[in-house]
C-alpha cells in the first residue's frame, strides 16, 4: 500500500450513488485535494428515510445537506443526476455519453460492496469507460458498508479526524437512522492500526483494472432476480396452502416423519422452524446454516453442514433455489432422505 499521489495536474472525480457516501469514503480526498475535486451524485437519496418521512420531502432533505456539504468544501463543480434511489442496476448506461476524459482519477465505491446501488455505481463508472474507450484515467474504489478485501493505496489524515467527521455530520438525516460517521471513523482507525500508524487515521483505496468486465455484473443482477422470482413463488404456495385451511404438519405426519432438519435459515428456513415449533408431533433437531458462526445470536440450534450430524427421518431444504446442488452435497456425505421445501408445498397443493 503506498500514499496515494495526486499532482497538482490531475483532475478528480468523485462519483456518489447518494449523498453522503461522497464524505463517508472519500471524505479526507475531498478535504485535502477539493479544488481538483468534482462530484457527482447518482441517485435522489428518496430510499434513505425512517417510517415518518415520505420519499419526496427526504428527497429535499437529501440535497440540501449534499449542497451544504460542497459549500463546505467550497467545491462548485458538481452535478445531481436525481435516479431514483434504489434503481442504479437499471441505469448502468447512465454516465456513457458524459465527459469523463477530462478527469485523471476517478473514486467510486466498492464494487463488493453490501449495497446493491454501489456495486451498481461501480459497474456503471466502469461501463462508461470502456465505453468511450478511455485508457489513461486511473480509477479507484472507496469503502463504505464493506470494507476492502485489499487496498492499494491512502491518504494518511494524522490525527484530524474531525473535518471529515463534520462533513459526515452534514447528513443529519441519515445519522439519526444509522449512525454511519462512527463506523467510518472507526474504520479509518482500523485501518491506520493494521499498517502501524499509531494515534493516526487513513482513508483507503483500491486502484482497478478498467478493462476488467462488467458482464459477470450483470449476470449476478440477473440470477438475483431469478432466485428472488422463485423465493416469492414459494411464499404464494405456502400462502395458498395455508388459505386452503391445510398445514404443512399434514405431508409429515403422513409418511411418519417426527424428527428432521431444516437445511438453510433465511426467510424460508425460520418461517419453517417458526411453524413446526408451535407444535410436538414434528420436531425441530437442528437447522443446518454455512452462516452458522454468524448466527450465534440466535437461540436454535445451528450448525454448519457436517458428515456428523445427527441423523434424522428427513432434512427439508428451504434454500430451494439452490436445492439440486445441496442435495448432491448431502447425498456425498451419507445423508440421502432429503426433500425441497418447494416440492412438500406442492404436494399440498
Amino acid at each position: 500500500m503506498v500514499t496515494l499521489s495526486v499532482n497538482k495536474n490531475d483532475r478528480i472525480l468523485v462519483v456518489a450513488p447518494h449523498p453522503d457516501d461522497e464524505c463517508i469514503g472519500a471524505g479526507g480526498l475531498l478535504k485535502k485535494y477539493s479544488k481538483q475535486c468534482d462530484v457527482w451524485l447518482l441517485t435522489d437519496g428518496s430510499q434513505g428515510r425512517n417510517s415518518e418521512q415520505s420519499p419526496y420531502d427526504i428527497k429535499q432533505i437529501r440535497k440540501q445537506e449534499f449542497l451544504k456539504e460542497m459549500a463546505e468544501l467550497d467545491i462548485v463543480h458538481y452535478r445531481m443526476f436525481n435516479i431514483e434511489d434504489g434503481t442504479l442496476s437499471q441505469h448502468l448506461d447512465c454516465l456513457n455519453n458524459e465527459a469523463l476524459s477530462v478527469y485523471t482519477k476517478i473514486f467510486v465505491t466498492n464494487k463488493n460492496d453490501s449495497h446493491l446501488d454501489h456495486r451498481a455505481a461501480y459497474n456503471i463508472v466502469k461501463n462508461a469507460l470502456q465505453y468511450q474507450k478511455l485508457q489513461n484515467i486511473e480509477l479507484y474504489q472507496y469503502e463504505i458498508n464493506a470494507p476492502l478485501s485489499q487496498v492499494s493505496h491512502f491518504i494518511n489524515m494524522g490525527n484530524n479526524i474531525e473535518s471529515k467527521k463534520f462533513l459526515m455530520e452534514l447528513h443529519q438525516s441519515q445519522i439519526t437512522i444509522l449512525n454511519y460517521s462512527e463506523m467510518a471513523v472507526y474504520l479509518n482507525k482500523y485501518r491506520a492500526a493494521s499498517f502501524g500508524l499509531q494515534d493516526s487515521y487513513i482513508e483507503t483505496y483500491l486502484l482497478s483494472d478498467i478493462n476488467e468486465s462488467v458482464d459477470e455484473y450483470i449476470m449476478n443482477i440477473e440470477q438475483k432476480q431469478q432466485k428472488q422470482k422463485h423465493i416469492t413463488n414459494v411464499y404464494d404456495m405456502w400462502l395458498t396452502i395455508n388459505i386452503n385451511g391445510k398445514s404443512i404438519l399434514e405431508y409429515f405426519e403422513k409418511r411418519n416423519i417426527k424428527e428432521i432438519a431444516i437445511y438453510g435459515y433465511g426467510g424460508l428456513g425460520k418461517r419453517l422452524y417458526q411453524e413446526l415449533k408451535q407444535q410436538e408431533r414434528v420436531k425441530v433437531e437442528y437447522i443446518i446454516d454455512q452462516m452458522a458462526q454468524q448466527k450465534r445470536e440466535c437461540k436454535e440450534n445451528i450448525i454448519p453442514l457436517s458428515e456428523n450430524m445427527e441423523k434424522v427421518d428427513c432434512i427439508v431444504v428451504t434454500a430451494v433455489h439452490d436445492y439440486d446442488e445441496i442435495k448432491e452435497n448431502l447425498l456425498n456425505i451419507g445423508y440421502d432422505n432429503v426433500i425441497s421445501l418447494e416440492k412438500i408445498l406442492d404436494e399440498l397443493m
